[in-house]
């Protein structure tokens, strides 16, 4: 009898997670609809980072060695999905879209699943659109399809993991199998963007001190081994990829050495330590302000764990240690970029919890058992929101803007197809035209980068020089040596590349006749 209740009810608890996913993918669809530039609604994103992760993706399935003949220094499975998504469309970043989707029904998953352990469905139903809004219409989401967006799901997951321990085992160890979940998401978070690595750091810290407090040395053996062997899994196909293409010093250089060694300032000599907390506190400060919505939840989370008498101190550490050490990671080197705090966006699910446990209190079971009850507060609450994002979102008023006022479908006109087409653009990371020509990329610098090194300026260069590349793509400049190696400049288009950023592109293209 026992046994058949158990089944009854893990058939039950079955059936709500099917629907809570397939709930969460259809909010993630209908919010990231309206805000992300990679969504059909929107004709180009001409955003240079997603267009140079789309060029890595597509160099990559067309034979091309990330790294070694093609650069850009973010992690080699943030390329992979880019990758796909050219599998999907291969002249726009339409084919991203249903990664996010994927990408963040997940996150929204675990939100629903965090809020469940202290609310009921209804308050858990209704809180989701709520947060997707606050989310994806903020500033740190940008224009979509960022690293720290992608990396969102592989944060949620552990977050949950440790909110459900703390709800129903706080005072034994933290499952091995969590952990090894865990570990799997550190290596996907890894092979994304390194520097976001402090989260799972605090995340490990609590089990690790716990077993070596209490001497449990075989056990912290085996919670180490499930970490690091998971994290293991995600690195052994890259290690192959690169092996087998000779190219696991490009990997290590391109980046790991370029992000550490050229890219940032704080984290170099000359800050002291109070200049370097200063320097962060004023960050955050900025983006609180910067992102209200987001952040009001981040702040309404935390100071309901705090006080909270239900949570213990270990639960209030352990979850306060995964935002600080996350926030330093990203902000240490001193760079601050509107996408950065993408990732801090998780904890906007503390908020929730919060505010769930609050609302089913409040509510206390009252009229809300009904089937109709669930769809007509869901869709309200999902009609608010798309709302509230379309209001909030920067990105709104780009979807009135056709392919063909883009200055991007302009300067393509003058290229012509062909696979044999070769481009170079300098001045700028890619400005997508390799995306809208669909031409691959044939030269390792096919861009200008942020890191400090003369490498990529004297090999782009050398490119022209030789004689390498048939059109050369400048932003604001106008090399002397593309007119002394033969180069005739065949197009001006000004271009609106941000709201609060104009530039103009000049396109050139090799006389021919200069060959000879």
């Amino acid at each position: 009898m026992i046994r058949i209740e158990l089944l009854k009810q893990k058939f039950i608890n079955n059936k709500e997670n099917n629907l809570a996913f397939l709930y969460s993918a259809l909010v993630a669809f209908v919010i990231l609809m309206l805000v992300s530039r990679s969504s059909f609604l929107f004709a180009i994103d001409n955003w240079d980072d997603t267009n140079s992760y789309f060029s890595m993706g597509k160099a990559m399935f067309n034979g091309r060695v990330i790294y070694r003949d093609i650069m850009d220094q973010k992690g080699p499975f943030l390329y992979l999905l880019y990758g796909i998504a050219y599998l999907l469309t291969n002249n726009s970043l339409h084919g991203m879209f249903p990664i996010e989707v994927l990408g963040q029904a997940v996150v929204l998953f675990c939100a629903y699943k965090s809020v469940r352990l202290y609310a009921d469905k209804f308050v858990s139903v209704i809180s989701l659109p709520i947060l997707a809004a606050a989310m994806y219409s903020a500033r740190a989401f940008y224009w979509g399809g960022s690293a720290e967006q992608l990396m969102l799901p592989f944060f949620a997951v552990p977050l949950y993991l440790l909110l459900k321990h703390y709800k129903e085992t706080p005072k034994e160890a933290i499952s091995r199998c969590s952990i090894a979940v865990c570990g799997f998401c550190t290596g996907l978070v890894f092979l994304i963007k390194f520097n976001s690595l402090g989260f799972f750091a605090a995340w490990m810290m609590i089990p690790f001190f716990r077993r070596l407090f209490k001497r449990q040395w075989l056990e912290l053996l085996k919670d180490l081994g499930a970490f690091f062997g998971m994290w293991l899994v995600t690195l052994v196909p890259w290690f192959i990829y690169f092996a087998v293409n000779n190219a696991l010093f490009y990997w290590y250089q391109g980046y790991i050495f370029y992000n550490v060694f050229t890219y940032s300032d704080l984290s170099e000599g000359g800050f002291s330590l109070g200049e370097k907390i200063y320097t962060l506190a004023k960050i955050l400060y900025w983006l609180i302000r910067t992102n209200p919505f987001y952040f009001a939840l981040i702040i309404v989370g935390f100071a309901g764990f705090w006080i909270s008498f239900k949570r213990g101190i270990l639960e209030k550490l352990h979850v306060s240690l995964l935002f600080i050490f996350l926030f330093v990671g990203i902000y240490i080197g001193g760079v601050e970029l509107p996408y950065y705090s993408g990732s801090l966006m998780v904890f906007a699910i503390l908020g929730m919890v919060e505010i769930g446990e609050y609302t089913a209190k409040w509510l206390d079971g009252r009229l809300i058992n009904k089937l109709h009850m669930y769809v007509v507060s869901g869709a309200v609450c999902l009609g608010l929101s798309m709302f509230l994002a379309n209001a909030l979102s920067m990105n709104t008023e780009y979807r009135s803007q056709s392919a063909e006022d883009s200055y991007l479908t302009k300067l393509a006109s003058y290229i012509p197809e062909g696979a044999d087409t070769t481009l170079l653009n300098i001045g700028c990371l890619d400005a997508g035209l390799y995306t809208v020509t669909g031409i691959i990329p044939n030269c390792r610098w096919f861009q200008s980068q942020t890191i400090h090194t003369d490498e990529v300026r004297n090999e782009q260069e050398r490119y022209i020089r030789e004689n390498l590349i048939e059109y050369v793509l400048s932003c604001d400049i106008q090399p002397d040596y593309l007119f002394e190696s033969g180069y005739e400049l065949i197009a001006t288009v000004p271009a609106q590349v941000q709201p609060e950023l104009e530039c103009t592109f000049f396109l050139y293209r090799r006389n021919k006749s200069e060959l000879f």
